[in-house]
């Protein structure tokens, strides 16, 4: 039971880092469209 609220803790608290991740990501693979290099395309989404 205790790891359920640690892992809630910890979830919450790094809410924003994940967040920002995903943001940077999705950035960067919508970027690799533009630039039509779809080899990195293909990797990126297998992350």
């Amino acid at each position: 039971m205790i790891f359920i609220v640690a892992n809630t803790l910890m979830v919450l608290r790094f809410k924003e880092q994940w967040i920002l991740w995903i943001v940077v990501d999705f950035i960067t693979i919508t970027m690799w469209f533009i630039d039509g290099d779809m080899i990195q395309v293909q990797c990126g989404l297998y992350i």
